[in-house]
């Protein structure tokens, strides 16, 4: 299984690993070349740990420009 997200300007593709019982996925469009993974039990769990990850960046970035 892979699908992609998308939230604000990031992606991303959430995978299934059946070794493990994991649900990942990469953050595409983080600045500052890092690589990003996030994991869960279920694919709303990923969803949600994406989008709390770019929020949280996005909040770090705003609190540098002020």
């Amino acid at each position: 299984m892979h699908n992609l997200i998308h939230y604000k300007e990031h992606y991303g593709r959430i995978s299934y690993s059946s070794n493990d019982n994991n649900f990942t996925s990469s953050v595409k469009g983080v600045k500052a070349g890092k690589n990003v993974s996030v994991k869960g039990s279920s694919e709303e769990e990923v969803k949600k740990a994406f989008k709390d990850y770019i929020d949280e960046m996005s909040n770090k970035s705003n609190t540098k420009k002020l």
